[in-house]
Formats: C-alpha cells, structure tokens, sequence
C-alpha cells in the first residue's frame, strides 16, 4: 500500500531545483576534487603496469601471472562499479563511501607493495579493483547532482578523463619508476598510496553530502531486495534499448580491452624487447596521458 503525496506545481519544482544549485565556485572546485581523487585511483591501479619489470624480475613471476593479475583487477572493477553504484543509489550516503573507497584503494596499494608472492600480490590487486570500482560511478552522481545541467557533460569529462589521464597515465609512469629504481618498487608503492588518503581527508571536509531529490509518492512498505534489484535490471535493459547506447558500451569494451593489454605489458616490452632504459621507457608510456 502506498500514500498518494501532493504532487509539487512546476513553479515549486523550479524553486526547488533553484535551490539546490550550489555557487559556481563550489561546482568548479568539486569537479576539480573528483578529477583530482579519481587521477590519483588510475595512480595507483596503473602503479603495478608500469612496475611490473620490477615485480616480475623480484617474484619472479611469468608474463602468463602478470596478465592474470591485470584480468582479476580489471574484472573485480567491473563487478565493483556495479555493486558499489547500486549501494550509492540505495543508501543514499555517496560523499562517505566516495571517502571509504578512496581509503581502501590507497591501503591496497601499501599492501601491493607488501606482497611477496603471486597469491599476495593478485588478491592485493583484487582488492583495489573492488574498492576503486565505485570511485568514478559515485562521482558522477555527486556531478550530476550538484552541477548546472548545462555543464554537467563538461563536469563529467573533466572528473573523468582530466585527472586520469595527467596523473594516471603521464605523471604515473614518471614518478614511480624514477621511485622504483632510486628507493625499490615496494616503497613506491608504499608512496603512492598516500595520495588517496590526502584526497579522502579533503573530500571528508570540502564536498557537501547531495541533497536527496524530491519523490512523488511516500512507500508505507519499502520495497525488498529482489523487487529493488528486478527494477534496476529493468532500467538497465531500457537503457540498453537506445542505440546511442549500445555502440558506446561497444566502443568502451573495445578500448578499454586495448588499454589494459597495452598497459600490463608494454613497459616490460619496451624494455626487454626494444632495449630502453626504465627511465626511457617510463617517459615513453607517459605519452599515452
């Protein structure tokens, strides 16, 4: 049974949507933030890419374990995006598992660098996966909540691609190689992990929990697990309709597939196979971002 609650007149709809505007400045420095938080999780999910000379020589671990670590991280991101979001969507509470995601990810990565075997080192790995999984879906509902609609695609390349690419792909390889080789690859690790818990202590104090939207009916009786998971699958099939849609998941998978093979592997191929140096080869991979 569910109560019929008055439904809101356009104009009220429009005072209430004026109202939760936040200023241009917050909206500029929040994005700014997440791309910030979300360039330091492509840090450390691409640390062990670009250390993996490093760690294999140490572990000595086959090229066949490497790629399995990199598939495991990657599938456990997969799972997470999904479990995580739909969490977020459910409790309601994104700015405090934004701040515990970022917590996690940069503890897995001190336990990264612990690792001192295959099974150590791919459950650290699978760790992040499921922690880092949700960073990106949580901050695009924070943006899409808190950013003038007429930014919003804008709000979302830059949280997404801006700090990834700078801080993941070109700053990345830079920094933790020229670590690797001046203090060893377990303490850049250990380094890179402190990041994240900067941005977690950041998000904690600067970004402002989004207001819950307004509903038009009040449930007596909330709806159980199964009910709440059939709805979700069925707005995913709806989406999945649109074929806008489905030519850029197409496109995702395909990219994505490329960038992670290119990744887990070419920095140890540019080195063994093509003879650079693991300075040469870091500035090299660093060109992707």
């Amino acid at each position: 049974m569910a109560i019929q609650a008055p439904q809101p007149s356009p104009a009220q709809t429009a005072d209430q949507s004026a109202s939760t505007i936040k200023s241009q400045s917050y909206q500029i420095s929040l994005v700014l933030l997440l791309a910030l938080n979300f360039g330091i999780v492509f840090f450390d999910r691409n640390a062990l890419n670009f250390l993996g000379a490093f760690v294999q020589k140490d572990l000595g671990l086959t090229n066949t374990q490497l790629g399995t670590i990199a598939g495991a991280f990657s599938f456990a991101w997969a799972i997470s995006a999904f479990g995580i979001s739909r969490i977020s969507d459910m409790v309601g509470n994104r700015k405090v598992l934004l701040i515990a995601a970022t917590i996690a990810f940069s503890l897995c990565s001190v336990l990264t660098g612990l690792a001192t075997t295959f099974a150590f080192l791919i459950g650290a790995r699978i760790l992040m996966g499921i922690a880092e999984g949700g960073v990106m879906p949580i901050s695009h509902a924070i943006v899409a909540a808190e950013v003038e609609p007429k930014y919003r695609g804008l709000a979302q390349g830059i949280a997404q691609n801006l700090g990834s690419n700078f801080f993941g792909s070109f700053v990345a390889p830079v920094v933790l190689v020229s670590l690797a080789v001046s203090y060893g690859w377990q303490n850049a690790f250990f380094i890179a992990g402190l990041p994240g818990i900067i941005c977690a202590i950041l998000i904690w104090v600067y970004v402002k929990e989004p207001e819950a939207p307004p509903v038009a009916h009040v449930h007596v009786e909330k709806l159980s697990l199964g009910a709440s998971l059939a709805g979700w699958a069925k707005t995913i099939g709806a989406a999945m309709k649109v074929r806008n849609i489905q030519v850029c998941v197409v496109m995702g998978i395909v990219l994505v597939a490329y960038l992670v093979i290119c990744w887990a592997f070419m920095q140890i191929f540019l080195t063994k196979m093509r003879g650079y140096t693991d300075t040469e080869a870091a500035w090299l991979m660093g060109t992707l971002g």
